[in-house]
């Protein structure tokens, strides 16, 4: 039996803007993807990253029968999770709806200093979402897996704790949307190089 099929992490989170090309399972992410958590994965907390397909289902029971006879898939979610232990601006605002992030450098009598508006606004932000194992295919030794996510929102809600001994946290929770091919997402495990 191959131990190939039992996977653990780490895994990594890249964005870029929705429409752009997912890279090859097996090449690096190409310019335009951008790692979430300064160093990636080193900035998630070990409760690692979180993939959930959620969904709910209808019966119909006839009358004349106790049984199930028919059932509806009435609705289906992917959310992806991950609580990162990274508090630079930069990377807050991944929670925050991609809001901008003033720089003001340090003149005379006035500290250099970044600000970010707390408030997320009426519109919500999109992007793709790309969650990367490098060397993690359930089918290749080195391959790697990968989750294609081609629209999601960030719908965490923010509670940022600080006490002593522990890192304060940002949780991200990616909602998958539908893509014009009525497809929220896919999942790819390299199983050779290419040739």
């Amino acid at each position: 039996m191959s131990d190939l099929s039992i996977v653990t992490g780490p895994l990594s989170l890249y964005f870029a803007p929705v429409g752009i090309a997912f890279p090859l399972v097996d090449d690096d992410p190409p310019t335009g993807f951008t790692l979430i958590g300064t160093s990636g994965a080193k900035n998630y907390m070990e409760d690692g990253v979180s993939v959930s397909m959620n969904q709910s289902i209808e019966v119909f029971r006839g009358l004349g029968s106790t049984a199930a006879l028919k059932a509806f898939r009435i609705e289906e979610d992917v959310v992806v999770t991950v609580q990162m232990a990274d508090l630079t601006l930069a990377e807050v605002r991944r929670a925050l709806n991609e809001n901008a992030v003033t720089n003001t450098a340090a003149a005379s009598g006035i500290p250099g200093k970044d600000e970010i508006n707390l408030n997320r606004g009426l519109d919500v932000n999109t992007i793709a979402l790309l969650v990367r194992g490098i060397g993690k295919s359930p089918q290749f030794d080195t391959g790697n897996l990968q989750f294609e996510l081609d629209k999601v929102y960030e719908g965490g809600s923010q509670e940022l704790t600080f006490v002593k001994g522990e890192p304060a946290g940002v949780l991200l929770e990616f909602h998958a949307l539908e893509n014009d091919a009525g497809l929220v997402g896919r999942l790819l495990a390299q199983t050779a190089v290419a040739l």
